[in-house]
């Protein structure tokens, strides 16, 4: 059985406090995007689906690698990301 979506956020928020993701225009940059055009995609996907996974897993691998000693998963990461990038988005 799936968790559901509202418990699945409250993880992703929790890694966050936890583990701080700062997304700025850089990260932009690294997955080759623009702040507006990343805009235009999470309003067209609320997930962030269409931005290509391979992305997202660069800038987790990334992450990843300066953290040896966690738990995380690399799925988790990028729901991180995600979330980051959503949060840098409607501000």
């Amino acid at each position: 059985m799936y968790p559901k979506i509202e418990d699945f956020k409250t993880m992703v928020n929790r890694l966050l406090e936890e583990y701080p993701i700062i997304w700025t225009k850089v990260t932009c940059d690294r997955i080759g995007e623009t702040s507006e055009s990343l805009k235009r995609k999470l309003q067209e996907d609320e997930h962030l689906n269409n931005v290509p996974l391979k992305k997202w897993d660069i800038l987790a691998f990334s992450f990843l690698a300066g953290k040896r000693h966690t738990s995380l998963s690399l799925s988790q990461v990028v729901c991180m990301y995600k979330e980051a990038a959503r949060r840098f988005c409607i501000k």
